[in-house]
């Protein structure tokens, strides 16, 4: 809890903390960068989230227990299954073609690798989305970043992380 009459000092530096751990980097959303020659798409993700969760229903996203901030295991490592939602942005170029979207997994203080790539068909300029159950191998606690790419365009990648953390059962 965040007060400002006992250490006002203190209050801040815990704020400070609390979206240090919560926020994400700011990213390079410049709409001049969505129809870059390089990334071959105008496709770009506007959005992502981790859910307990998802599936289609009459062509409609059905989520159950979105959106994640933090998972608790008992242990690591550990495979866990994740449910990612993406959200997504097409426009007339990207009609007819697949679009190639990868996900890296950055750990905390490493480098990323690559988690998982897909091919999506795209028969219409509109909003949707896209959803995966991955499993993903997690060695040890803390914020792990998940980078979505479009076509390898870097400028427009969109970042969504997971906090995991060891509970202890029992004694």
């Amino acid at each position: 809890m965040f007060t400002t009459s006992d250490e006002p000092d203190r209050t801040i530096e815990m704020a400070a903390e609390w979206f240090r751990t919560r926020c994400e980097p700011p990213r390079h959303d410049d709409p001049a960068s969505w129809d870059l020659e390089t990334s071959e798409s105008s496709m770009i993700i506007t959005g992502a989230f981790f859910a307990e969760y998802a599936r289609t229903s009459d062509g409609k996203l059905d989520v159950l227990g979105g959106v994640w901030d933090s998972y608790h295991t008992d242990s690591f490592p550990q495979m866990i299954p994740l449910y990612l939602v993406l959200i997504a942005q097409t426009g007339h170029d990207d009609i007819g073609r697949l679009r190639h979207i990868v996900i890296d997994l950055i750990r905390p203080g490493a480098e990323p690798e690559d988690l998982f790539a897909m091919e999506v068909p795209i028969d219409a300029a509109e909003n949707r989305f896209y959803f995966v159950n991955i499993l993903v191998p997690i060695n040890d606690p803390g914020r792990h970043v998940f980078r979505i790419t479009v076509e390898g365009n870097t400028r427009t990648a969109r970042t969504v992380s997971l906090d995991f953390r060891q509970i202890r059962v029992g004694s």
